[in-house]
């Protein structure tokens, strides 16, 4: 599988992203998982909580979904899919031919039009409320 180029994850770099190579036996090999620092002024859902962990890196307070950057079948893929069973109504997987294009969707998803990150706060909000139980 081809990783992600070095340029294109120096973008990352400056726009304060931080980000994870997969490693060679996961499913998502030579991709990156990326994140957004809650410190990085951009779109952001108020009290998402941290959603990855590393061995290796420290991981900063996040305020965003991450994403996932991975070539499949000859096309690289952003992947923002955080529902289970399918895709939920704030999921989003788009195709690029070059992998810099994908890297552009990921600044786009965090710091352009932020419909896409609105429509991550909606869905986050619908599910996240607490279950009331009786006992």
């Amino acid at each position: 599988m081809p990783r992600v180029p070095e340029d294109s994850l120096a973008r990352l770099d400056r726009a304060g992203l931080i980000w994870w190579n997969y490693s060679e036996d996961h499913v998502f090999k030579g991709g990156i998982s990326v994140s957004k620092p809650a410190s990085v002024p951009a779109n952001n859902v108020p009290g998402y909580p941290t959603d990855m962990f590393s061995f290796d890196k420290p991981v900063p307070v996040l305020d965003a979904p991450s994403v996932r950057v991975y070539s499949c079948n000859d096309k690289w893929v952003l992947d923002a899919v955080q529902s289970c069973g399918g895709m939920g109504p704030a999921d989003f997987y788009t195709e690029w031919d070059t992998a810099d294009e994908a890297i552009t969707d990921v600044l786009a998803f965090y710091f352009g039009d932020p419909t896409r990150m609105n429509l991550k706060a909606e869905q986050w909000l619908r599910t996240s409320e607490p279950i009331e139980t009786t006992r």
